[in-house]
């Protein structure tokens, strides 16, 4: 598993019954012991709305607030918008790596370049990933 998912070890994957149920145990958990009040969490326009609610419910606990990616005419990302406000503390850059609403396949290193932690929802982009030949 942890080769087919890219990842160091057995003990970087947890499991859960859903992408909902995942990303609000990282929204809970990880949201609440590391978000305080003057800290940024950036969504963009084409989250789902399984993605945007845990974090507006750890912003109201913790004071955080959100960010949000505008989509531009053609449904994709305007990356600029990560720079808007440079000085602020952004704790967490949360989008989709595949838009389940637009069918957008967003970049990964733009985001992760950006941003100091990166979550990214990608469960509807595991089908179109390349498999690797070694698992």
């Amino acid at each position: 598993m942890a080769r087919l998912f890219g990842v160091g070890s057995t003990d970087e994957i947890i499991f859960v019954r859903n992408t909902t149920e995942a990303i609000n145990l990282v929204a809970r958990t990880w949201g609440d012991a590391n978000l305080r009040s003057g800290d940024v969490v950036v969504l963009s326009e084409m989250e789902h709305h399984s993605n945007l609610v845990p974090w507006q419910l750890v912003a109201a606990r913790t004071g955080a607030t959100l960010e949000f990616i505008h989509v531009d005419d053609n449904g994709l990302l305007r990356l600029e918008d990560l720079d808007r406000h440079p000085g602020q503390r952004r704790n967490r850059l949360v989008v989709c790596h595949v838009s389940s609403i637009l069918g957008t396949i967003n970049p990964r290193s733009s985001r992760s370049s950006r941003g100091r932690t990166t979550t990214a929802h990608s469960c509807s982009s595991m089908a179109r990933r390349q498999r690797r030949t070694s698992v």
